[in-house]
């Protein structure tokens, strides 16, 4: 099931079809027809939309919502109660529809154009922005969250957005997140080289695009985005766009090659991308368990052909941060290690940020990334889920009065959430889930040791290592584990770590040392294991761990010498996931 939202066709030439109209009548914009009132609710700006199409039978949502390439002449003006993000006079522009699955729900996304870019609601001056409708996303909040996690950790581009209620025609539509567009322009995604250009992995819809490419390793499918030299709707490429997307091409199998190898090569790695980018962008979807992360929304970009491979934007988050409640594959469980095995949890999709943590390196430099900032961000997201709360209420009781799914069940098949009675309860199961996911990354990165780890499998023998809290073994191919090391790189940490295993026709091996745990060439499987830590290890850290057991699936994480897996079943350990958690509960701050 891939079914998620992701961005509507990337930025093309549009022409404005008022423009004709205008000339014709020889009006000004004042003189324009448009639907104004008083705002919505007391503390949000509203957006007014008016559609004043040259083609009057084309003025109707019914219209719009026809198909979402129609495109329609608009006017558009903005309520603020505060008085400082006013757009008295009507401003001319346009509006279509946007959007893949969330196109389907009956609460719309949109796009807007206007005629001259427009510095909205405060954000930086732009012509094109898009209406996020949140459909789904019964607290409206999820990708505000990611995208102010994003820009707070300092991704380049990442989108500012802010809420608004929404008319049009007179007709209020509801609360809908208004953001800045993922686009190749100034002011957005602002690449300098006429041979820039921005893709995004798009294995769900990506067969549509005119511009595609397969990499030759891995079959991801990406897409051309948008270029600094443009992207026409079809036909051939520009000079400059062309080459920038036969080199981006060339990076990204360069890239998929090297991430497949049983060792990634760092030296060749760090030369291709910027590393600093995909370790913020990685954070951004680990934090928000986001399930997009192995099929559609995930851009890429590169300025030139001296440019490194950049990670970012980030884009789409209606189906993360737990809206999937009941599918731990989709990122339900915020106690998980997500992201960096997405592609394994899933068995679907790419598995680049997989084995970007197979790397010792960039899981160092995370580590130290996270140190230097990235921490008190991610703590900082509780705090600012309970003060949106406080300003978009007014407007989220407004929403559900027209769109009453609050206590229907999800609209997210299979998987989703079943929608809470009242928005308070929608908002605290976010802000819990939050909050019990930012403990957990806080408890497991930084100086905690890292952990490495390698299974022994059944016809496959000893697998390529892992690191802290990735999935050793295999899913779907019911396959035995027969042992497994762990190590602790660059740190003694590893003589403080013992573990025993339940074998088949043995029972428990005893505890020992982890250098070798369970058995080879016996063809016996791995039933059930136990780690526990000693000495100055167990005095600041927990073990914590789970397995993945035949017709059982993931189990619950369990610590300190609890017993993962079962005995007296005879069913085999797939895999599993390791990992230290500090013992210490950190105290989230709060906003200044």
């Amino acid at each position: 099931m891939h079914t998620l939202s992701r961005e509507g066709l990337g930025l093309r030439a549009m022409v404005l079809t008022m423009a004709a109209a205008l000339t014709i009548t020889l009006v000004s914009a004042g003189d324009l027809p448009h639907a104004n009132a008083a705002p919505q609710t007391s503390n949000l700006p509203t957006l007014n939309i008016t559609l004043s199409d040259a083609d009057a039978s084309h003025n109707t949502l019914s219209y719009v919502h026809a198909s979402k390439d129609n495109k329609v002449a608009t006017t558009m003006t903005v309520e603020d109660p505060a008085g400082v993000n006013s757009i008295s006079v009507p401003a001319v522009g346009e509006i279509k529809g946007r959007g893949n699955h969330t196109w389907k729900l009956d609460k719309k996304p949109y796009q807007i154009k206007f005629a001259q870019s427009t510095a909205l609601l405060g954000m930086a001056s732009a012509k094109t922005w898009i209406l996020l409708a949140n459909a789904a996303d019964a607290s409206l909040m999820r990708n505000k969250a990611a995208f102010e996690l994003a820009t707070a950790i300092g991704l380049a581009y990442s989108p500012e957005s802010r809420w608004v209620d929404l008319r049009v025609n007179g007709t209020y539509l509801g609360n809908y997140l208004v953001s800045e567009k993922t686009e190749v322009k100034a002011n957005r995604v602002d690449l300098a080289d006429p041979m820039g250009v921005m893709v995004e992995l798009d294995n769900s819809y990506g067969q549509a695009e005119p511009f595609k490419f397969q990499t030759a390793t891995s079959k991801s499918l990406f897409v051309l985005k948008d270029a600094k030299a443009g992207v026409p709707d079809a036909g051939s490429l520009p000079a400059e766009t062309l080459t920038g997307w036969n080199d981006i091409q060339n990076t990204l199998n360069k890239v998929d090659a090297i991430l497949a190898a049983p060792q990634v090569d760092w030296g060749a790695l760090s030369a291709l991308i910027d590393v600093d980018s995909f370790v913020k962008f990685y954070f951004v979807l680990e934090q928000t368990a986001n399930p997009e992360i192995t099929m559609s929304s995930i851009y890429f970009y590169k300025d030139g052909l001296a440019g490194k491979l950049f990670a970012g934007p980030v884009w789409d988050f209606d189906t993360a941060l737990g809206n999937f409640d009941r599918a731990r594959h989709l990122g339900s469980d915020p106690q998980a290690d997500y992201a960096k095995n997405a592609q394994l949890l899933q068995q679907n999709g790419n598995g680049f940020f997989f084995d970007l943590f197979r790397s010792k390196d960039f899981v160092k430099r995370a580590n130290e990334l996270w140190q230097a900032g990235i921490s008190n961000e991610v703590g900082l997201m509780p705090a600012k889920i309970t003060r949106w709360e406080s300003e978009i209420s007014a407007s989220a009781a407004q929403n559900f009065a027209v769109w009453p799914i609050l206590g229907t069940p999800t609209l997210l098949i299979p998987g989703g959430k079943d929608y809470h009675s009242t928005y308070a309860g929608e908002v605290g199961y976010l802000r819990d889930w939050v909050t019990t996911r930012t403990t957990m990354m806080i408890k497991e990165q930084g100086p905690t040791p890292m952990l490495r780890l390698r299974a022994h499998l059944q016809d496959i023998g000893w697998q390529r290592k892992v690191n802290t809290g990735q999935v050793a073994g295999t899913i779907g191919q019911a396959r035995r584990m027969e042992a497994f090391i762990l190590e602790t790189p660059d740190s003694p940490a590893v003589a403080n770590i013992q573990a025993t295993a339940h074998v088949e026709n043995i029972g428990w091996t005893g505890w020992s040392d982890t250098s070798n745990i369970g058995t080879t060439g016996r063809g016996l499987r791995m039933e059930a294991i136990q780690f526990r830590l000693t000495g100055d290890l167990a005095a600041q850290y927990d073990i914590s761990y789970r397995a993945h057991v035949q017709n059982e699936g993931w189990q619950s994480w369990v610590t300190n010498g609890a017993t993962a897996g079962t005995t007296g079943q005879a069913k085999r350990v797939e895999a599993i996931q390791v990992r230290l958690l500090a013992k210490a509960t950190p105290t989230l701050p709060a906003l200044p």
